[in-house]
C-alpha cells in the first residue's frame, strides 16, 4: 500500500492525475478522502479568495506550475501547499486502521465466493493489453489486470449478471460485481472526471441488479474528443488477488458481447 500510495502521489503531481489515489485508497479507506476533501477546500478558499489567475488552461501539476507565473503565482502556490498540508494533517488526526478495513471487506456479505468466469467486452471497439493504455497509473496493473478499449461507439453494457456497487456522479466510471464474485471496474477516458457528468448519460444506479448485455451508460464520444479528451476505456478486475489468473482472451477489433476476459480461481 505504501508503494502503491506514492506510485498515486506522483501521478498526481507531475500529470494531475487523481483517479489511482481515489479509487485505491480515498475509497477503499474512507478516511484519506475526507482529508483530501479537507485539504482541498482549505486550499481553494486560499487560491480563490486570493483571486489566483491562471493564463492557459491546464490540469493542475507540477509540470503546469508556468501556466500560473504573474502577481498571484505565490497565492496559487501558498494555496497548493494548504491543500497537501491540511489534508495531511486531517488524515493523520483521523487515521487509518488498515487491518479492519481489509477484515470488513472480506466479511462484508455483499461480496460473493468467486469461481471461474468469463467477463465480456461491455463496449465495441479495438481491444488491447492493459500494458496499452495511455494512462500508467492502469496501466502498470497496480488496480489490478484487464484490458483497454478504443470505443467505436458511446454505448456501455453490462459484461455478465450482477450488481452495480459504485457509480460516481460524474458517470464516468461504473462499479460491478458478477453474481460469481468478479469485481470490475470500467473507467471511461483519461481525466473524464473533469467534465462533471458532461455528455455522460446513465440508465441504471448504485445498488441495481444487472443482467448480461443490459445497457448500463452512454457516452457522447465524439463529444468528448472534441472536448480535447483521450476516450480510452479500461476494465480491470479489482479482485485480481482472488484469482490464479486474469487472461485476456480476445485482442482487437470486438463487438460488445464478446468474451474478452477469463478469471481462474
Amino acid at each position: 500500500m505504501k508503494a502503491y500510495s506514492i506510485s498515486a502521489l506522483l501521478s498526481i503531481f507531475f500529470a494531475g492525475i487523481t483517479e489511482p489515489a481515489i479509487y485505491g485508497i480515498g475509497i477503499r479507506y474512507k478516511k484519506p478522502l475526507v482529508g483530501a476533501v479537507a485539504g482541498g477546500a482549505v486550499g481553494g478558499a486560499i487560491i480563490g479568495g486570493m483571486k489566483a489567475k491562471a493564463f492557459a488552461f491546464v490540469f493542475g501539476g507540477l509540470t503546469t506550475l508556468p501556466a500560473f507565473v504573474g502577481k498571484t503565482f505565490i497565492p496559487y502556490c501558498i494555496g497548493l501547499l494548504a491543500c497537501f498540508v491540511v489534508g495531511c494533517v486531517v488524515t493523520m488526526v483521523l487515521g487509518i486502521d488498515e487491518n479492519n478495513t481489509e477484515q470488513a471487506a472480506d466479511k462484508s456479505d455483499s461480496v460473493q465466493p468467486v469461481s471461474d468466469e468469463s467477463i465480456l467486452s461491455p463496449i465495441s471497439g479495438e481491444i488491447e493489453d492493459l500494458t496499452q493504455a495511455h494512462d500508467p497509473a492502469f496501466a502498470d496493473g497496480s488496480m489490478g489486470d484487464g484490458f483497454v478499449i478504443e470505443p467505436s461507439s458511446g454505448d456501455v453494457y453490462a459484461p455478465f449478471d450482477g450488481e452495480v456497487t459504485m457509480l460516481f456522479n460524474t458517470k464516468h466510471a461504473i462499479g460491478l460485481t458478477s453474481d460469481n464474485g468478479v469485481q470490475v471496474m470500467i473507467h471511461i477516458g483519461i481525466d473524464t472526471v473533469k467534465l462533471n457528468g458532461e455528455y455522460f448519460e446513465s440508465f441504471v444506479k448504485q445498488g441495481d441488479k444487472i443482467k448480461q448485455g443490459q445497457k448500463l451508460l452512454h457516452f457522447d464520444l465524439n463529444a468528448i474528443k472534441k472536448a480535447g479528451y483521450d476516450c480510452s476505456t479500461v476494465v480491470i478486475v479489482m479482485n485480481t488477488k482472488d484469482y490464479q489468473s486474469v487472461e485476456l482472451l480476445n485482442a482487437g477489433k470486438n463487438d460488445h458481447g464478446s468474451a474478452t476476459l477469463k478469471v481462474q480461481v
